[in-house]
């Protein structure tokens, strides 16, 4: 059977994965350094930034099926990054 590896610390991600096919995967957390992408739809930004954490985990391994996804928010047409603090992430501005 070819080994799962799941490119994300994501303890949701992990619990989803766990419904869905047991525990037969292993979880390898991407160093990627997600990046913006000025002009790409949102679509296109987790698109790449998705596909940069599974090469990044891929050169770890021989073989194998790597899942990686990437979460990003879109609030009033505007692509929001992550916050840089936990103050951030609670500021209403």
């Amino acid at each position: 059977m070819r080994q799962i590896i799941l490119a994300s610390a994501s303890p949701r991600r992990q619990e989803l994965l766990k419904q869905l096919i047991g525990d037969n995967f292993l979880v390898y957390s991407s160093s990627y350094m997600e990046s913006t992408y000025p002009g790409l739809l949102p679509e296109e930004f987790v698109l790449r930034n998705s596909a940069g954490k599974a090469r990044d985990v891929a050169k770890h391994f021989n073989s194998g099926l790597i899942i990686s996804a990437d979460t990003s928010v879109l609030f009033n047409g505007e692509l929001m990054g992550k916050p840089k603090s936990s103050e951030e992430a609670s500021s209403s501005e």
